[in-house]
């Protein structure tokens, strides 16, 4: 009986679309071979995905530096707490606040506070209703300009203890700044892009991808440089109703690379790589990812890497280089495929010593980190053991944990069955 496995080297979806190795083990009970092949790959982190924490990432580079822009996932709001110790946190959130607008200078603090709680969302209130406390309580007090308020708004998006209430609050009091602050137009691009972000997270308010999409586009009229980046995401992936035009998010990925928007440079380059939207041309690609791995950008050094290792037309095959750079992005960025595929180049022994020990670990770092291809391929390892002993209920486990993402994880999982039940005969001898 010849069974072919496949393991997938790097992830490929609608999403991220990366340069990718397939190591094809063909085994039958004589003989066992390993073969390589290479297909042209590269890795397009989603930009204002309403999926992914990219959004929230680029958020958190300009509006905070804390836990509150990291993306995780929190309870919905509501204006009734569901729970004493939620309603314990709202009271200590509402009495942070207080003090903040004190600092800032409020002179009716209190009403601010009022404000704020009226700022809750209320499903059955319009966004306009909703937000007039805060616009009215900020009207009305005198000890705070615009800078002040705007200066309020970030401290409030700090408080990372309280992600959704921050961000119910910080919206209504942008909503009031964007309306009243015409004479402090950088006041107003800020407030523009990150209620922008606000809406497109739905995060301590409905989701509305139209509206943020309105915001971002006016930001941009300012050659706002994230701004532009995110709208370029619409196009590119074509959010909520805007059709896809890569060549419209190519434009304004240029403008926001002008205004130093080094992330910009990245899709720019995993475009130019893939000929979406325009011309295919490695090298140009080679360039563009350079130039955001030079501003320390780890998916420019894995989608750089991805170049290196397959040999793209005008660009020359170095697995070391490729190597470096995958260290690099996963010491710097944390990033999951980054393990995946220094995982992978230890298995292959290519830009490194061939590794299996090393391998394994670093697809179990992987796989730690929520990427199933790693998940998979370290069940394929336990069952042929390759590199460890071979364990089919490790690797059933693993496979069980992928499956939802892995169709061949099924039949592996049902092939593993039948071996246990007698059904079929197991490749080699196995101590299970």
């Amino acid at each position: 009986i010849k069974a072919k496995y496949t393991i997938s080297i790097f992830l490929a979806s609608h999403l991220q679309l990366m340069s990718m190795l397939f190591v094809q083990r063909i085994a039958s009970q004589s003989t066992t071979k390993v073969l390589l092949s290479s297909t042209n790959l590269l890795l397009l982190p989603p930009l204002a995905s309403t999926t992914s924490s990219a959004s929230r990432a680029v958020f958190s580079s300009i509006s905070c530096k804390s836990p509150l822009c990291s993306g995780t996932t929190t309870r919905s709001l509501s204006s009734s707490p569901n729970s004493q110790e939620e309603q314990a946190g709202r009271e200590e959130f509402f009495t942070t606040l207080q003090s903040l607008a004190v600092v800032h200078g409020a002179k009716n603090a209190e009403n601010i506070v009022k404000a704020a709680r009226a700022s809750l969302w209320n499903v059955t209130s319009s966004e306009k209703e909703t937000w007039q406390a805060m616009d009215e309580a900020l009207k009305n007090d005198d000890g705070l300009d615009c800078n002040a308020k705007d200066r309020l708004v970030k401290d409030v998006l700090a408080l990372a203890t309280f992600p959704e209430e921050a961000r119910s609050t910080a919206a209504a009091m942008y909503s009031h700044v964007e309306a009243e602050c015409q004479d402090a137009p950088l006041i107003v691009v800020g407030a523009q892009y990150t209620l922008g972000v606000l809406h497109l997270e739905g995060i301590g308010l409905p989701q509305k991808l139209e509206t943020a999409k309105l915001h971002f586009a006016e930001a941009a009229k300012q050659a706002h440089g994230l701004s532009l980046y995110q709208l370029a995401g619409f196009f590119l992936d074509g959010i909520g109703n805007t059709k896809k035009n890569p060549q419209t998010a190519a434009k304004l990925l240029k403008l926001a690379l002008d205004k130093g928007v080094h992330q910009a440079a990245t899709t720019l380059a995993h475009m130019y790589r893939d000929g979406a939207g325009v011309p295919k041309e490695a090298t140009l690609a080679e360039i563009y990812y350079k130039a955001a791995a030079e501003q320390g950008d780890p998916n420019a050094k894995v989608g750089l890497a991805t170049l290196y290792n397959s040999g793209a037309e005008g660009v020359d095959t170095n697995f070391e280089e490729a190597f470096k750079l995958h260290e690099e992005a996963a010491e710097e960025g944390d990033l999951p495929v980054a393990y995946h595929n220094l995982a992978t180049h230890h298995f292959m022994g290519k830009g490194t010593p061939q590794d299996f020990d090393k391998a394994r670990e670093a697809f179990k770092e992987a796989r730690n980190r929520g990427f199933a291809p790693a998940t998979f391929n370290l069940a394929c390892m336990y069952m042929q053991g390759t590199g460890v002993d071979k364990d089919l209920d490790i690797a059933r486990k693993y496979y069980v944990e992928c499956q939802h993402e892995n169709d061949s994880a099924k039949e592996l999982i049902q092939k593993i069955d039948d071996i246990k039940a007698g059904k079929i005969p197991s490749d080699d001898n196995t101590t299970n």
